[in-house]
């Protein structure tokens, strides 16, 4: 992927990328500065970044859903994930655990 851009980005750590299986989802790990000025990567993330990545995640994987049902890939008969709502039941996969 070095080199290529993304399909779509979320945020500055979320991109879905199109590839001859479908589409994957990537996660960029967290940057900062040091206190000498120094850009580091981090192996984790901060609390207060969590909330942002998973809002992120969940709009990657409704885009990733919405453009498997265009290409008549996956049926979609529900409304996009509303990550304000929550869950209330599992979602039914296939033998790929592939949402249903």
């Amino acid at each position: 992927m070095a080199g290529e851009r993304p399909e779509i980005a979320f945020g500055s750590n979320v991109a879905v990328w199109k590839n001859s299986q479908g589409r994957s989802i990537t996660i960029k790990p967290r940057q900062y500065q040091d206190k000498n000025g120094e850009w580091k990567t981090a192996a984790g993330w901060n609390v207060s970044d969590i909330a942002h990545l998973s809002h992120c995640l969940l709009m990657a994987l409704d885009y990733c859903l919405h453009q498997r049902a265009q290409e008549g890939r996956l049926p979609i008969d529900k409304p996009p994930i509303d990550p304000t709502k929550g869950s209330q039941e599992p979602p039914q996969c296939d033998e790929n655990g592939v949402p249903i």
